[in-house]
């Protein structure tokens, strides 16, 4: 441990580089921590290194790609995820917990890294923090795990939050939530924020030589049909490019 930093290990389901609003508000946090005081633990591994997220070594309890539950035979595979893998994974991170010897673990439980955390966590002496980003029992999950699965996970995650020795969530409406569920009051709210080199690279000069509207848009595509509604008045092309869970980006054209 330096004087400064400690040894820090993440441990969640994506991994350093990972897209999306959740792994970037934990880079952004991790902004000033050195490289080698850094480690992770994640379900999934690195695609690329687009963000520059360095880290000294990661370690990766793969989810092998067509055990993954998403559409096709998703409860058989949950099953196996839950019963099989998650055994596993937990051996996995406990191992990972041994070699790196972090001084303290930053938990962000998403979706299948929660039973691993949740049986090592409940067994082990070390210090965690924890920031829920995300509710595993969403309607979305429902549908594809299930009623009952997603519910386990949910009081899972809950427990991982109400056992950490620090807490924090994304929004205050989910702070508020998890007090009344848990028990326990989060410490801050996280989320991400605006650094000054967004503010350069917004200056930089762009040319283009498309000539419609284009609007780029996180969240829910049902803002689809609200600016379809509205665009009567516009005479130019509204391009709509949509950021979805998968990563992918939808394009739609009013």
């Amino acid at each position: 441990m330096t004087d400064k930093y400690f040894r820090l290990l993440v441990a969640t389901e994506f991994p350093p580089n990972a897209a999306g609003g959740g792994p970037a508000v934990v880079r952004q946090m991790l902004k000033e921590w050195p490289e080698g005081q850094l480690f992770w633990w994640s379900c999934l591994p690195e695609r690329d290194l687009r963000f520059g997220q360095k880290v000294a070594d990661h370690r990766v309890a793969t989810i092998p790609v067509r055990l993954y539950p998403n559409q096709r035979l998703s409860r058989v595979k949950a099953w196996l995820m839950e019963n099989v893998w998650a055994y596993w994974s937990a051996n996995h991170l406990r191992q990972t917990l041994v070699d790196f010897a972090p001084d303290i673990v930053w938990v962000v439980p998403h979706l299948w890294s929660i039973p691993p955390l949740a049986k090592v966590l409940s067994h082990g002496n070390i210090g965690f923090h924890t920031t829920v980003q995300d509710y595993p029992d969403a309607n979305s999950q429902v549908n594809t795990l299930g009623h009952a699965r997603a519910t386990r996970l949910a009081a899972l995650s809950d427990w991982i939050y109400a056992s950490a020795t620090t807490r924090d969530a994304t929004s205050h409406p989910m702070l508020d939530d998890l007090a009344a569920r848990t028990g326990k009051t989060g410490h801050q709210m996280l989320h991400a924020g605006i650094e000054r080199e967004d503010f350069d690279w917004l200056k930089e000069p762009f040319q283009s030589n498309y000539r419609g509207v284009r609007i780029a848009y996180a969240g829910t595509i049902a803002l689809y049909g609200g600016i379809k509604r509205r665009s009567g008045g516009i005479t130019r092309t509204i391009n709509l490019s949509f950021f979805r869970l998968s990563h992918i980006p939808l394009t739609a054209v009013v």
